[in-house]
């Protein structure tokens, strides 16, 4: 009986351990509706999502249905975007199917990103900095007002979420991703295409290499063996989360460097800087390299 008592706690804390960071999500999509930031039809599709992820937090849906349903949202998305340079380009199916399948992984590579506390709330407002640099290299032009509107709520969250009170859970990481992936596509209908690829960096290293470890170890991809790069120093070593949390940090001020010299210098040795930190920063993860105390 006892047993039986602990174990209902124990999942009612989880619970309200995830509504907590729900909350902030469902506060970030208010605000993106109340503004005209984006248009309802984003907004509704991140409500889509922000709905999956709550259900996949609660009840914990099964992996065909979770994939089933992003599938269907991802299609949502692909079928309501247009890209028209690309289209002319390279055809209209395989735009869609890009946007399709670039959706889908956004959401999913930045759910990942939800293990460590901070992690993706760090890697989620330093891209919101990075995309308002190249919006000021492309206009001149900085709105505070909607700049706030997408960083305040998970500021604020950040807060919380170092103290181990609350996670984002599915509904949160999945709707960051989904804010991500729009803004991505801004940048790119904007042609900037070198700067899209040095933004979103550590998520082209750290994911791909994940799946690719666990396809050669004969493991499923979508299993939660928490066996990213960022937890290894945590599960391995003992080391706590704000520890890496820091080194993110300075990993994210190296790529916002690499940003700079690529918009106001040169291309080349921007994607050079990006990926050199990225490698560095991953052989540090993986214990390959020490870093010194910062």
């Amino acid at each position: 009986m006892f047993s039986l008592f602990f174990f209902y706690i124990k999942v009612k804390k989880k619970k309200v351990f995830n509504s907590l960071g729900a909350i902030f999500g469902f506060f970030l999509i208010l605000n993106l509706f109340l503004s005209d930031f984006i248009n309802l039809q984003i907004v509704t599709i991140l409500s889509i999502l922000f709905i999956i992820g709550f259900l996949d937090d609660i009840i914990n849906l099964s992996v065909f249905t979770k994939t089933f349903l992003l599938s269907f949202t991802s299609l949502l998305v692909g079928i309501n975007t247009e890209l028209n340079s690309l289209e002319l380009l390279i055809g209209k199916d395989i735009v869609l199917l890009f946007i399709v399948l670039s959706f889908f992984y956004f959401i999913n590579a930045n759910n990942f990103l939800d293990g460590l506390d901070g992690y993706l709330s760090q890697h989620y407002l330093f891209f919101i900095l990075y995309f308002f640099i190249i919006l000021f290299n492309f206009n001149g032009i900085i709105n505070i007002q909607y700049f706030l509107i997408l960083t305040l709520p998970i500021i604020i969250f950040l807060y919380y979420n170092l103290r181990g009170i609350c996670m984002m859970g599915d509904c949160g990481s999945m709707l960051l991703g989904a804010i991500i992936f729009f803004l991505n596509l801004i940048i790119l209908r904007n042609n900037y295409f070198i700067e899209l690829i040095i933004i979103n960096v550590y998520l082209f290293t750290e994911i791909p290499l994940t799946i690719f470890k666990r396809l050669f170890n004969g493991r499923i991809i979508t299993a939660r063996d928490f066996d990213y790069s960022f937890l290894k120093l945590v599960i391995k070593n003992n080391k706590k989360h704000i520890y890496v949390f820091n080194k993110f940090f300075v990993y994210n001020i190296s790529i916002l460097i690499a940003l700079l010299i690529s918009l106001y210098s040169s291309k080349l040795l921007g994607v050079f800087l990006s990926l050199s930190s990225t490698v560095i920063y991953l052989l540090f993860l993986n214990q390959k390299i020490k870093i010194s105390k910062l």
